[in-house]
């Protein structure tokens, strides 16, 4: 069994602070919501060790990151070990890892598409259906997995750029799907 290191403790809620990695994952499992993440890390994606923190916090069932690269980890402090995370190298690696969890929908987060885009604030989740949320990279979502997506999903800017940090927007994504089926 592993132990977080002590600086990996240092954000980490008091009731689990002496805890085994094992032994968190698995106080972690019944509170799980039903939302997966997927972070494309093709490119170096400096915002995916942000993404693993913030998925911590909202307790989902998986990351996916797909590509290669490696990613920060400094930013998830320690959140990367408690969490379950699969790296998928190729477009069918990531179609094998969708269909093998159990996904149902694939909600793309992107305001650069020629599809149709519903306001995140009234697209409606359904915690019956294990939705993956797709984060791109700064050069949007790879048309091969646009293709595939049920839903298109978009955060309106109100200033002068068109997008936000994906750290922030898909930290927003999660907290969207928290706000509405937890109430």
């Amino acid at each position: 069994m592993v132990k977080m290191t002590e600086e990996d403790y240092r954000s980490i809620q008091q009731k689990y602070k002496n805890m085994m990695v094992e032994d968190i994952k698995e106080a972690l499992k019944p509170g799980r919501h039903n939302f997966s993440l997927l972070i494309d890390n093709r490119t170096k994606n400096f915002a995916a060790g942000t993404l693993v923190r913030s998925f911590n916090n909202f307790s989902g069932q998986k990351i996916i990151l797909w590509g290669s690269k490696q990613y920060d980890r400094r930013p998830s402090i320690g959140c990367y070990q408690v969490e379950e995370i699969e790296v998928a190298r190729s477009i069918e690696e990531l179609g094998q890892i969708v269909r093998q969890s159990g996904i149902d929908r694939l909600v793309a987060l992107e305001n650069n598409v020629d599809r149709p885009l519903q306001d995140l604030r009234s697209y409606r989740w359904d915690k019956g259906i294990h939705s993956l949320m797709i984060i791109g990279n700064e050069h949007g979502i790879d048309s091969e997995i646009l293709d595939v997506c049920d839903d298109f999903v978009e955060i309106p800017s109100m200033g002068s750029t068109k997008s936000i940090n994906l750290g922030a927007a898909g930290s927003i994504m999660m907290w969207d799907y928290i706000s509405k089926i937890d109430t």
